[in-house]
């Protein structure tokens, strides 16, 4: 059993795993759908700006982990598209 890299940047003062950051990742894609479900369902003015507001802070977090996944080449078989396969008739 190997030791997880620790990923570091001094400079932004954090430090994360590789799958801490796809774990991050995944997460924040599950909590989109289900606000976007939400927003979706709603009727009341209040309850759409808030999920409006959560949608925009969910997306910039979605963008901080996928940018800090590239910087250090963190990757995931999940997330490469397997061929389409064709079903005979």
């Amino acid at each position: 059993m190997t030791a997880e890299k620790i990923l570091e940047d001094k400079k932004e003062g954090i430090s994360f795993t590789e799958s801490e950051i796809l774990g991050e990742i995944e997460k924040i894609k599950l909590q989109l759908v289900k606000t976007k479900m939400n927003f979706d369902m709603s009727t009341d003015e209040i309850l759409i700006d808030s999920y409006i507001y959560e949608i925009i802070s969910l997306n910039k977090k979605y963008q901080y982990f996928l940018r800090l996944a590239k910087k250090y080449g963190v990757s995931a078989e999940v997330f490469k598209k397997e061929p389409k396969k064709r079903w005979k008739r």
